[in-house]
């Protein structure tokens, strides 16, 4: 695994395209500019700033998609696996439906994570879709392909906006 790592070249994800964003924010992985409203408390400002709904969308002919990633450090939840806090989650597109391609496990320890996430014998380009981490706010991001292929972004994929408001149910975890 280290030489597929050390062969790949990385991108800053944010270059790429952000999709699911409520507006720009000067934090490229917040889903919300909390500076814009001071009367919210430090626990909905933490919660904004978290990636949960957002991902990076692109489209590759690598044979291979890694990705490199930091988290901010954060108190670790009872209710939630690491990978669902602090881990990356990759769909591609099979005949128009898009399925899952594989998780981004982060290191145990509060540092720079390191995943292959794809490995493939085809150079056909593959649109994707990366979800970035429901419980954490991710510091940075980058995504690595084979050096010499095509890495582009996700211009034009939105259809309009959803707002979808509501409980951890909504959010997707800890529904029991």
């Amino acid at each position: 695994m280290g030489t597929a790592r050390a062969q790949l070249h990385y991108v800053e994800a944010s270059t790429l395209g952000l999709l699911h964003k409520c507006g720009s924010t000067e934090q490229p992985y917040h889903r919300v500019d909390t500076s814009r409203y001071p009367t919210l408390t430090s626990a909905q400002k933490e919660l904004l700033s978290q990636g949960a709904g957002l991902a990076v969308g692109f489209t590759t002919d690598s044979r291979t998609i890694g990705v490199r990633w930091q988290c901010r450090p954060r108190k670790p939840l009872h209710n939630a696996s690491d990978i669902a806090q602090s881990g990356l989650d990759l769909y591609v597109r099979d005949s128009g439906r898009w399925v899952y391609a594989g998780s981004a496990v982060p290191s145990a320890a509060e540092t720079l994570s390191e995943s292959v996430l794809v490995r493939r014998t085809g150079t056909e380009p593959l649109e994707c879709l990366l979800y970035l981490p429901l419980f954490r706010e991710v510091v940075s991001l980058q995504i690595g392909v084979d050096r010499g292929s095509r890495l582009s972004g996700a211009g034009g994929w939105s259809d309009g906006r959803v707002v979808v408001y509501g409980s951890s149910i909504t959010h997707g975890i800890a529904a029991s």
